[in-house]
């Protein structure tokens, strides 16, 4: 009979099994830690648009800024504000970017590989990250060039 002699398949070893590979980090996780790591700078930039912008120093914004004030007086806070306002959303971008790129070189065949997960809380996450270190980035720029 001829059915004996079609050959059985196998999904043992599939050529795309290499293709489909998990997250390094969990999509919920990392959204959920990275909107931790941006609540404060965000609430700083609020508060700094409130106050300079739209001229409103109302109870908390005073209050956010002498907790700042009192920080930067503090040897020990004064590591605390880059921490805070610098590295947690660096950490917020990189975190929520592992959670929905994959990347795969081929070397064979020469190719790269970029899969993006449409995970849209943390590419928000990931974009408001990247603003936050955007407006920063810009202030240091203003703050260097205004001094020479």
């Amino acid at each position: 009979m001829e059915i004996d002699k079609i050959d059985i398949p196998r999904f043992d070893d599939l050529p795309h099994a290499a293709l489909i590979k998990p997250a390094i980090l969990d999509a919920r996780r990392s959204a959920a830690i990275g909107f931790w790591l941006v609540a404060t700078p965000v609430f700083f930039l609020a508060c700094v648009a409130m106050k300079y912008f739209l001229l409103w120093n109302t109870g908390i914004i005073q209050n956010f800024e002498a907790f700042w004030q009192a920080l930067d007086r503090d040897r020990l806070g004064f590591w605390l504000q880059p921490l805070v306002l610098v590295i947690a959303p660096a950490a917020a971008l990189l975190m929520n970017l592992l959670a929905v790129l994959h990347i795969q070189y081929e070397p064979g065949r020469k190719e790269l590989n970029i899969n993006v997960k449409l995970r849209w809380k943390n590419l928000l996450l990931a974009a408001v990250a990247f603003a936050v270190l955007l407006v920063f980035l810009l202030y240091a720029l203003g703050e260097y060039f205004h001094h020479q």
